[in-house]
């Protein structure tokens, strides 16, 4: 009895721990996403600012659409996981505010099955890396940008690579960073 009295015990140690992580993961999401929206929002209207000073209305009034598409998207009923295709809707938001931020031609390409659209995604998982290879693979490389989003799965996971043809960085060169440093997104 004592044995199956601590095996009981354990399991429900085990059960609270794996509770725990999962909503420590769910926690550190949702401040990521917290952080995202005020910054991508502050970034976009400074544009939208950039496109009427520039007269270009008819641009500014697309770029506000968009942005409350991709609002009305990412705030998704308050729920911290959406489908992918509702990822991809709020991606493809996203991305047409981007191509009025930066000149050239912005194509995203998408590499993603069928049969997994219906799968559960944490909102916003795909912003910040756009977001990276935007700004950091494409802003400056003074040619069309292309970013592909590909995944592999199988019946345990989905792998997800996002790639951009901007000039890249070396991986070898040592990151500069001052010491009170801050930023969002993903490291």
């Amino acid at each position: 009895r004592s044995f199956n009295n601590m095996q009981q015990r354990m399991a429900l140690l085990v059960e609270r721990i794996r509770f725990e992580q999962e909503q420590k993961s769910k926690m550190e999401m949702l401040a990521l996403q917290s952080q995202i929206k005020p910054h991508f929002l502050y970034n976009t209207l400074e544009s939208v600012c950039a496109l009427v000073q520039l007269s270009r209305n008819d641009d500014a009034i697309h770029m506000l659409k968009s942005i409350e598409n991709f609002y009305r998207g990412s705030l998704s009923r308050g729920a911290y996981l959406i489908t992918v295709h509702e990822e991809i809707d709020i991606t493809r938001q996203y991305v047409s505010i981007q191509t009025y931020r930066y000149f050239g031609r912005l194509t995203v390409d998408y590499y993603i099955s069928n049969s997994i659209l219906d799968c559960l995604i944490p909102k916003l998982t795909f912003q910040p890396f756009l977001e990276n290879a935007i700004y950091h693979g494409l802003k400056n490389g003074g040619k069309d940008g292309l970013i592909e989003i590909r995944e592999r799965h199988d019946d345990k996971s989905i792998i997800w690579s996002i790639s951009d043809n901007g000039d890249g960085f070396d991986i070898n060169a040592p990151r500069k960073h001052a010491a009170n440093e801050r930023g969002y997104g993903i490291i």
